[in-house]
């Protein structure tokens, strides 16, 4: 078997939109409810910053946000050149 390996990064700012725009329509407090996170974790990713060492929320938290919202989770990741 063969293994391709493939650069990728994450887009924050689209990401960033997203949650920015949930927390629009759902509200702070009610969106961190429902994804289990605090309301400063929320903020932070709307702002594009994660906890050091992270360029991306944990990958549990991405998932039940873009199942949550009904998107696709492949929208956030892109080839690096």
């Amino acid at each position: 078997m063969e293994y391709k390996w493939v650069d990728w990064t994450f887009n924050k700012r689209l990401w960033a939109q997203v949650i920015n725009r949930a927390v629009e329509v759902h509200g702070l407090s009610e969106l961190a409810e429902l994804i289990e996170v605090s309301e400063t974790t929320l903020t932070f990713w709307g702002q594009m910053r994660y906890k050091e060492g992270f360029e991306w929320p944990h990958m549990s938290n991405f998932l039940k946000v873009t199942n949550l919202l009904d998107l696709d989770p492949r929208r956030f990741f892109e080839l690096e050149e």
